[in-house]
């Protein structure tokens, strides 16, 4: 399953792309890696930069939703 996230650094807004009616919102407080993603979110994050500074827009894929 492929989830789309679209936010800044603040505030991301996950949506599902198979269930778009399930809106996740998570608040990241500082920069962080896809690996403190992983670690905290259990949802892996692939992007061009290693330090997500501002998200645009990303596509995770679904590793396990909280």
């Amino acid at each position: 399953m492929i989830i789309a996230a679209i936010g800044t650094a603040n505030k991301i807004h996950v949506t599902p792309i198979i269930n778009p009616q399930r809106i996740i919102q998570m608040k990241i407080t500082t920069v962080f890696t896809p690996r403190d993603l992983f670690i905290s979110t259990g949802v892996i994050i692939f992007a061009s930069n290693v330090l997500i500074r501002k998200i645009t827009q990303v596509i995770i894929t679904q590793a396990q939703i909280p």
